[in-house]
């Protein structure tokens, strides 16, 4: 009798150990569910919108040129760096809010930044050229102010220019 008793105990203590993890398990499963429909429902527009963003812009980069030489050996024509402002209307948040603080922070008007974007569509990846020729003191307050300026992005293009002889 004693036995039976104590194999009925241990039985009912596994029972309950079972059914403990059975509920931890479906606890588990039921917040997995709550998770993906979070995501899915909720964020699913933020999250697609995120990953349209997140893609892979192929740019043309142009070849630089090697520098030219005379038949004596001097630099007839030498690359240098030229800085270009540009902006991509597709990383664009709050297209008037960039526009003014760009305006202000390089003192382009503003008309000469809209007629820039109404070559190409809002939403285009293409990079659309504002302004040749930046000052490496106008290309620093950019770069300083990047977080502020999303969809405006400074690039470099190699130029040839005359090298001075002597």
């Amino acid at each position: 009798m004693d036995l039976d008793h104590e194999s009925t105990a241990r039985r009912e203590a596994w029972r309950r150990r079972v059914f403990v993890l059975a509920g931890v398990a479906a606890v588990a499963f039921v917040g997995l569910l709550g998770q993906l429909w979070y995501l899915q429902v909720l964020e699913g527009g933020k999250l697609q919108e995120m990953s349209e963003r997140n893609r892979i812009r192929v740019r043309p980069v142009a070849a630089p040129r090697g520098i030219l030489f005379d038949r004596n050996g001097l630099a007839l024509v030498d690359n240098r760096p030229a800085f270009t402002l540009s902006l991509i209307p597709r990383e664009i948040d709050d297209r008037d809010t960039v526009m003014a603080r760009l305006s202000v922070l390089l003192k382009i008007p503003m008309r000469e930044l809209e007629e820039a974007l109404e070559r190409v569509p809002p939403d285009s990846f293409r990079p659309v050229r504002v302004r040749r020729g930046l000052t490496l003191e106008e290309v620093t307050k950019v770069e300083e102010r990047k977080l502020e300026l999303p969809g405006v992005v400074v690039e470099v293009e190699m130029s040839g220019k005359s090298a001075t002889t002597r």
